[in-house]
């Protein structure tokens, strides 16, 4: 390599490198002497800015970018004179679009070693970062819905994600009744109860309804909307909105209802991120309902069982009691059923007869089902109690036997 010293053909070569670096690159060069006032600013940098080099030479970044953002830049650039290399991603607003840039800036140095400006390179970072946010978003929700138990919990966990979403200050979630089709709205956040009262049901026959229905999402200025808009709706000044169904297997279910009080519209990284989401969300919302609908039943189930006259009794494929029912609990003379819990059920019956019981429990696995074998059992102090019995399998979802009732 040729030294700098005593050769102008290196100087010259290595200028023109710089040059075609500096005006071909995709990314902004830009360059600042110590009063912060840009003494360079290459191709990239202008288009970005929509600017010509006159209305950025000589200015500051308050000049440029506005007393807000101009403030920003300068706090950092006071770190660069001083010394510092400095890398960081920040955020901009320019020409009223929100940006993201990751920004190095290093200090220039003179002949002396002095520092006598600054030297930064910036890259628009901004959609690789949103497109981050989404797939950590869609991370995040994944795993909450996995943890989620039932309904409310999972449009608890579906809110919170979607008030993370760029912009968006109001949500709300509507469930589509199975019977009627009704829209109703079953969660909701960042909105005044007034407004939440008007707009808390939509008949199936509703614009409002048939749009959902229609399938198809919506993003629009809430001044434009095409249905009647309630007196108390028009008073939250919603700018931005979104309606946007939930499917399931293809079939609408419900719809998210989001708006922003800030941005007249929606972005397409928002409008991405909301779509995400909304495709992840039909299934959770179909599993959490099939779950409190078992929960549900099983909770009526209980009751009939706790009710019953009969004694009825669960055992695992051990014969050890699971569960009981009050009948049961009389019948033995106990208080509790964890006083039964956990027993063999055999150690009930009088000894002279165990062995009849064990042979019906071969029975019943062979046919299913055994009815009315009598038999005596002991009560809690000590007596004998003649009952007859039923027994039935009871098979677990893969269909293997899982307990005797």
């Amino acid at each position: 390599m040729e030294k700098e010293s005593g050769n102008p053909f290196a100087h010259k070569a290595r200028d023109k490198i710089y040059r075609i670096i500096f005006e071909n690159t995709q990314d902004c060069i830009f360059c600042k002497d110590r009063d912060f006032k840009y003494t360079h600013a290459n191709p990239a940098m202008l288009r970005l800015l929509n600017s010509e080099e006159t209305d950025i030479i000589g200015k500051t970044p308050e000049e440029v970018f506005g007393k807000e953002a101009g403030s920003i830049i300068s706090e950092v650039d006071l770190s660069v004179l001083e010394g510092e290399t400095v890398d960081t991603v920040r955020a901009l607003t320019i020409n009223n679009r929100y940006y993201l840039f990751h920004t190095i800036q290093i200090p220039i140095f003179d002949d002396k070693g002095r520092i006598s400006g600054i030297c930064g390179f910036v890259r628009d970072v901004t959609e690789r970062m949103k497109a981050d946010s989404i797939l950590h978003l869609q991370s995040d929700l994944s795993i909450e819905f996995s943890k989620a138990v039932g309904l409310e919990d999972v449009l608890k966990c579906l809110i919170e994600h979607l008030l993370k979403i760029e912009f968006v200050d109001v949500g709300g979630v509507y469930l589509r009744d199975r019977d009627t089709g009704a829209l109703d709205l079953v969660i909701h956040q960042g909105l005044p109860d007034a407004f939440v009262a008007t707009g808390s049901h939509y008949d199936a026959e509703s614009p409002q309804a048939k749009l959902v229905l229609n399938g198809v999402p919506l993003y629009q200025n809430y001044s434009k909307l095409q249905f009647p808009v309630d007196e108390t709706h028009k008073e939250e000044k919603l700018k931005a909105i979104a309606i946007v169904p939930l499917k399931y297997e293809n079939i609408v279910i419900g719809a998210l209802n989001l708006a922003s009080h800030t941005q007249d519209e929606f972005s397409e990284y928002t409008r991405n991120a909301i779509e995400v989401i909304s495709g992840m969300i039909g299934g959770a919302i179909v599993r959490a309902q099939t779950h409190d609908a078992l929960q549900e039943s099983e909770k009526k189930i209980r009751a009939i069982i706790d009710t019953a006259p009969m004694a009825i009794t669960t055992t695992d494929m051990n014969g050890v009691i699971t569960s009981c029912n009050q009948a049961t609990l009389d019948l033995h003379g106990y208080s509790y059923e964890s006083e039964l819990i956990g027993k063999k059920a055999i150690e009930l019956i009088v000894p002279e007869e165990r062995q009849k019981a064990q042979e019906n429990i071969v029975r019943t696995l062979k046919k299913g089902i055994i009815k009315n074998v009598e038999y005596n059992v002991f009560a809690k102090d000590g007596s004998v109690v003649p009952i007859m019995i039923s027994a039935s399998i009871i098979r677990n979802e893969s269909g293997e036997f899982s307990s005797f009732l």
